[in-house]
């Protein structure tokens, strides 16, 4: 149903204009699957990034790079696990986000849900020991997208980053389900020297993080927990409440809502 839509929207809204015309019979009424036509568009969008500017123009050689840089993102994209995964970030995208007027926007125009698509294939090829390839689709996302979210971060479902430029999630990073990141958000170490140890934060469902919100160290961001744009959090926040400036709640929850 998502790519049916899809592909109604690019028939009814890109192919009237010369402008899009083109991408919307390429990137979209070409593929028959939501995984393959955005593998494809990944793809194409990361080969200069991982080619060189030098390279990505020409047919020899880079083809089958190319090809084997789609094949592996759809591939990865259409297993059950991420496939529900990229769908619960469009829904949270749209649930969010009033700027989204078309499907087609965060499926291939907003570059926070392009990034953490790649970001999911990465992760993939990270938990299959294929080290080399997760950190060469982190390393060219960076550079495409600006959003810098190491393949060994543990992203849950429903992921939106809104933006997206600026935002850094590092290694060890845990974030929960539906979840707003905005752009120049953080999850980083403290810097301390900690081999092995886990050095970035947790943070739980369904929190909101505003843009420029830097979280730092090993904490805990509670489930339902609001992080105001440019606050900085050093220490374990809870469940429900809403942290300002530096480490100051303006808003914890009540011990009675746990009731509700």
């Amino acid at each position: 149903q998502v790519w049916a839509h899809c592909q109604a929207e690019a028939t009814e809204q890109l192919l009237p204009s010369a402008v899009s015309r083109v991408f919307g019979e390429r990137d979209v009424l070409a593929h028959s699957s939501y995984t393959d036509a955005l593998g494809s568009l990944l793809a194409r969008k990361l080969h200069t990034a991982v080619a060189g500017p030098s390279h990505a123009g020409t047919p020899a050689g880079t083809r089958e790079e190319l090809e084997a840089l789609r094949a592996t993102m759809a591939e990865i994209l259409s297993r059950p696990a991420t496939l529900r995964a990229i769908i619960a970030d469009l829904a949270c995208g749209i649930t969010t986000d009033p700027a989204i007027q078309l499907l087609l926007q965060p499926v291939f125009f907003h570059k926070g849900p392009l990034a953490v698509a790649t970001h999911r294939c990465a992760h993939a090829l990270w938990r299959q020991q294929d080290r080399a390839g997760a950190l060469l689709l982190h390393s060219a996302a960076s550079q495409t997208w600006g959003v810098d979210i190491h393949p060994a971060a543990q992203l849950g479902d429903g992921i939106y980053i809104d933006h997206g430029t600026g935002v850094v999630i590092g290694a060890t990073a845990v974030v929960g389900s539906n979840v707003q990141l905005m752009h120049s958000v953080t999850l980083g170490s403290t810097g301390r020297s900690t081999p092995g140890a886990k050095r970035h934060p947790t943070v739980g469902s369904h929190t909101s993080l505003g843009c420029g919100a830097t979280v730092l160290g090993d904490i805990t961001i509670g489930e339902g927990a609001v992080v105001a744009a440019q606050a900085v959090v050093t220490r374990n926040v809870p469940a429900g409440a809403a942290i300002i400036g530096v480490n100051h709640m303006l808003r914890a929850k009540r011990a009675d809502d746990a009731t509700q």
